[in-house]
């Protein structure tokens, strides 16, 4: 079965969520605000007005959805990027999630709305997965 179309709309759905974690600055997953920079770490900045975790930008253009066999992952390859995404406790820095997965890699809420309404039978994936198990019984019979 050919899942190319459903897995292409799941990873437009996890893109949309990161992209939406840094433009409201909020945690996918508890839909909470990040909490803010520190005073301290505002005077360090090179661009104190800058939004959370986009001094640079790098890490939100850092942030890769890519289709890997029959499944959809999410990575960012920087080496600081863990430290947002689950907080540092031994640093003091608090979690600023912005990938849509909760601590043990499961969908946030909000994602897994997205992918079940995928799958209904009027939205494209369950059309396209209805059409290829009709095209298989067809071809059976």
């Amino acid at each position: 079965m050919n899942t190319l179309i459903l897995l292409n709309e799941i990873k437009n759905a996890v893109e949309d969520e990161i992209r939406q974690s840094f433009t409201q600055q909020r945690d996918p997953v508890t839909l909470k605000k990040w909490k803010p920079l520190k005073g301290t770490t505002l005077i360090t900045r090179r661009y104190p007005y800058k939004p959370i975790l986009e001094q640079s930008g790098l890490l939100r253009s850092s942030c890769r959805v890519d289709i890997v066999g029959q499944s959809v992952q999410a990575r960012v390859n920087l080496p600081y990027a863990a430290v947002h995404q689950f907080g540092s406790p031994k640093k003091n820095i608090p979690q600023r999630r912005y990938l849509p997965f909760d601590d043990t890699g499961k969908p946030a809420p909000n994602l897994h709305r997205e992918i079940e309404a995928l799958l209904e039978p009027n939205a494209l994936g369950g059309q396209e997965i209805l059409k290829q198990v009709a095209t298989m019984v067809l071809k059976r019979g």
